[in-house]
């Protein structure tokens, strides 16, 4: 075909070949092949890295356009080169600052690219097989040969880099006859990680397989996969339309197992998700929702595995979501005036929800004061489960009342003591008004309680007040013997106290009246029938 190909004198000589001898300079000398799309103002911008480099002067050298990622993002897709290949004569006179072997790829945007894939007989050109024609936005094809009854090609397959410039995309496979020799091509292909499909592993190709004769091949080790001998074909006789033998191999599916610890104990906390999934597989769990437990890194929801093989190692293919069980923090507050009582344990931080123990607290009255009970609500309306509070010690000791799943456990609370006082002073005064009252007149009064027993009679004097100390804390009834103080009128004979503190107070007030000789019950009203006026004798 014209095109120079250095010989290997380790490949196999099957018919007559012609060898030509070639001398160039021993005369390195630079060259720098660039990249660039051509802007609308006529300014360049480069779009990948210069390829730079020595050859021999008077070499040829042949340089193909870059494609893919090979070029800078952004040109990755949809840029074609105007060529997709240029040779340079190396100049013996090229140097780094003249460019005499430098060239420039150009790139025009383009969606897509028509190529054509032709079948010719060497020498004639004659067709020997329909051209295939195609569109791709790809920068580079890849195109196997045509099998041809006696003729043979010149290549398994060929690469192309498409030009922006359609008329370049022509891709030649050229046959010579041959009756006697039929390509012989062996392909492994390894199972896609998923889905039905292989991808081709490794092939060769014997352009020069002699018709008629048995070829075979032996299977290959793939670490991670298994002969499908079933799926294969290893041996066959080579005809004039050629021999393909095709094997095939299975990905190994190996075992794979999620686990969901407690990070402290390493005890499981649920089943762990096991299964089986094709070498080199992703596998993707998700983290399980444990009541109770919190998951120890946020970033693990969900965990992959990379399918591999465990023969050397136990535990490859096994992952962990760790957790930590939930801790809650229990307070226990007082209730009641400033330094009525305490607590022996006023919270409880950082408790265990299902493997935790509440210590609990003990609640002690200071004197003059009394407990009153434990309540969930600091109103102290709802008292707690009486089974949660020792007897003898009113010690409170939380027990699991929150639902994890199935489990009981602890859950966030505040508990109220309740205090109150337990004794009280009662304060009684005397206080008389009016002319001429008997300064020494001595007044009787009283105390009941809410049962009506009286718990106390005292005597006071004018101005006088006398305390009844440690009176149990209640509703008390404080009433003046106004029969015994008949010379005196009471404004309120009778009054009922209840304490609002350590103390109460009332004041009796009586109005001295001198013509007030008899008692209430001796008062009668004297009215003169016949007239108008009525009189009220005392």
């Amino acid at each position: 075909d014209g095109t120079e190909h250095a010989f290997d004198f380790s490949m196999p000589v099957n018919r007559d070949l012609n060898l030509y001898a070639k001398w160039i300079a021993n005369t390195l000398v630079p060259y720098t092949i660039k990249y660039a799309v051509q802007n609308k103002d006529g300014t360049l911008t480069y779009i990948a890295d210069s390829t730079e480099g020595s050859a021999l002067a008077g070499s040829t050298k042949t340089f193909e356009a870059k494609t893919g990622d090979q070029l800078n993002k952004g040109y990755q897709s949809g840029y074609f080169p105007t060529t997709s290949s240029h040779s340079i004569t190396m100049d013996i006179e090229g140097t780094a600052d003249n460019e005499l072997n430098d060239f420039t790829f150009y790139y025009v945007q383009k969606e897509k690219v028509k190529y054509t894939v032709r079948y010719l007989e060497k020498g004639t050109n004659n067709v020997l097989h329909e051209e295939k024609t195609g569109e791709t936005p790809d920068a580079v094809i890849t195109e196997k040969f045509e099998p041809i009854p006696g003729y043979a090609p010149d290549a398994y397959q060929k690469r192309l880099v498409l030009s922006a410039n359609e008329d370049e995309n022509v891709l030649t496979f050229w046959y010579v006859e041959d009756k006697d020799h039929a390509p012989v091509q062996i392909i492994h292909w390894t199972q896609n990680i998923a889905g039905d499909g292989y991808t081709e592993y490794q092939s060769s190709t014997n352009l020069n397989g002699v018709i008629g004769t048995e070829y075979s091949e032996t299977q290959l080790t793939i670490a991670g996969f298994e002969f499908n001998e079933s799926k294969s074909t290893t041996s066959g006789k080579l005809t004039a339309s050629g021999l393909v033998l095709n094997l095939y191999y299975d990905r190994i599916q190996y075992p794979y197992e999620f686990r969901f610890l407690d990070r402290e104990t390493n005890e499981p906390l649920a089943a762990p998700a096991k299964g089986k999934d094709r070498y080199q597989a992703q596998v993707t769990q998700k983290a399980e929702t444990i009541p109770g437990y919190t998951l120890v890194s946020a970033e693990n929801q969900a965990i992959n595995i990379a399918i591999e093989d465990p023969a050397d190692v136990a535990k490859k293919n096994v992952k962990t979501f760790y957790y930590q069980e939930q801790t809650v923090d229990i307070k226990y507050q007082v209730v009641g005036p400033d330094g009525s009582g305490t607590l022996n344990n006023y919270q409880e931080t950082q408790l265990k929800v299902l493997n935790g123990t509440a210590n609990g607290s003990t609640p002690t009255a200071n004197e003059g004061y009394k407990f009153v009970g434990w309540y969930t609500d600091k109103a102290c309306t709802l008292p707690v489960d009486k089974d949660w509070v020792t007897t003898d010690t009113n010690k409170l000791t939380p027990r699991k009342s929150v639902k994890y799943d199935s489990k009981d456990g602890y859950g966030a609370a505040t508990y109220y003591a309740k205090f109150e006082r337990d004794v009280f002073d009662l304060k009684i005064t005397k206080n008389v008004t009016g002319e001429g009252a008997n300064l020494n007149q001595t007044f009787v009064f009283t105390v009941k309680n809410e049962a009506n027993e009286t718990i106390s009679t005292i005597v006071l004097k004018n101005g006088e007040t006398k305390t009844i100390k440690g009176l149990p804390v209640g509703t008390y009834t404080v009433t003046e013997d106004t029969a015994w103080s008949w010379q005196y009128k009471a404004e309120n004979a009778t009054q009922t106290v209840t304490p609002d503190g350590a103390e109460a107070a009332v004041t009796f007030t009586n109005a001295y009246k001198g013509t007030n000789w008899l008692t209430s019950l001796a008062e009668v009203i004297n009215t003169w029938v016949g007239g108008n006026a009525h009189e009220k004798i005392n």
